[in-house]
């Protein structure tokens, strides 16, 4: 997949930010910034940020011309690039309101356009066709991911014919992968405002799934024989419980109600390194959080980068890929 290629980077529009010094960053941004070794500094990088005050600022008829300002750093972040990779964001039409929606971007920078979309059965080809119209003689094709495993026959032999005869090459499926679908025990411990109680060296450990400690530990043990890098969350009270996900398969395990485990629990959870993260809702409130969480996952997180890898080496044309962009690569 490496090719030697010098790759820049920028999102033209970041809308689910944090701040960082004096800029406010998208995750996106942070990660690629990293992965890529990008030195260029966060204006460049994430020009434009679309907050609610920005929106109603242009509604009324004020504020600056965004974009002028994304312009300024196409031109800063294309040298001494062979390839620079525009984000979208989370919509086609996101930004449409400052004129920066995802087709005006396009024919601004004068980009050529990959879309991708997640595998929905075969309303996919309404999604995709959908998104399609927006970008004419620019649409390169689709890349459709998070395909389960029993549909990839499908996806292969119908869907992408039929895509294909509507003008849009499909020129990826990437099969579903749920150790992508995780996130790591230091951003759960972050969005439950969780404290370590130990662990958080470990706590770049990836979760795939969740475990109620309220339920019977004959229903846990059938949970664990089906699931893997789970986190146990349970009263910190229900030392049974939490000796029992004493396991290689618990990746962490979350004490609610504010109560500290016992020592042995903590003697435990030493030996066989598992973190332990009080938090003070008690159980039934975490849970509902954790569910909301799991739907936002991202996938900017280092230890995934060789399953991502994989997952691309498999499902990618990157032959196809190359010619549509004009790049004389022999894969």
């Amino acid at each position: 997949m490496s090719q030697g290629l010098k790759v820049g980077y920028l999102k033209p529009v970041a809308t689910q930010v944090r701040p960082l010094n004096d800029w406010s960053v998208d995750e996106d941004v942070l990660f690629m910034r990293e992965t890529l070794d990008l030195a260029q500094t966060w204006d460049v990088l994430s020009p434009v940020v679309l907050t609610d005050q920005q929106m109603q600022a242009v509604i009324a008829g004020q504020g600056d011309s965004l974009q002028e300002r994304l312009k300024a750093a196409l031109s800063v972040a294309e040298k001494g690039r062979d390839i620079l990779l525009l984000e979208g964001a989370r919509t086609p039409w996101t930004g449409s309101v400052v004129g920066l929606s995802a087709r005006s971007v396009a024919a601004m920078s004068g980009a050529r356009v990959l879309l991708t979309a997640r595998y929905e059965g075969p309303a996919t080809a309404d999604r995709v066709l959908g998104m399609a119209e927006a970008f004419a003689s620019s649409l390169i094709g689709v890349v459709i991911n998070m395909v389960p495993s029993d549909a990839l026959d499908f996806a292969r032999k119908t869907l992408a014919s039929f895509l294909a005869s509507k003008g849009v090459p499909v020129v990826g499926l990437l099969a579903e992968e749920r150790s992508l679908m995780g996130l790591t025990v230091g951003e759960l411990a972050e969005r439950l405002d969780g404290e370590f109680l130990r662990g958080e060296d470990e706590k770049e450990n990836l979760v795939e799934g969740f475990l109620m400690g309220a339920l019977s530990t004959d229903y846990m043990q059938d949970y664990y024989t089906r699931r893997q890098n789970v986190a146990v969350i349970t009263s910190g009270e229900k030392t049974d419980i939490q000796l029992f996900s004493m396991t290689p398969n618990t990746k962490c395990i979350v004490l609610t109600g504010y109560r500290r485990p016992t020592e042995l629990v903590m003697a435990q959870a030493a030996e066989h390194g598992i973190p332990l993260v009080m938090v003070k809702e008690d159980t039934l409130t975490v849970a509902e959080k954790v569910e909301g969480l799991m739907a936002g996952v991202r996938f900017a997180q280092r230890r995934k980068l060789p399953i991502m890898a994989q997952v691309l080496e498999a499902g990618l044309d990157f032959s196809a890929l190359y010619r549509a962009l004009g790049l004389a690569i022999k894969v």
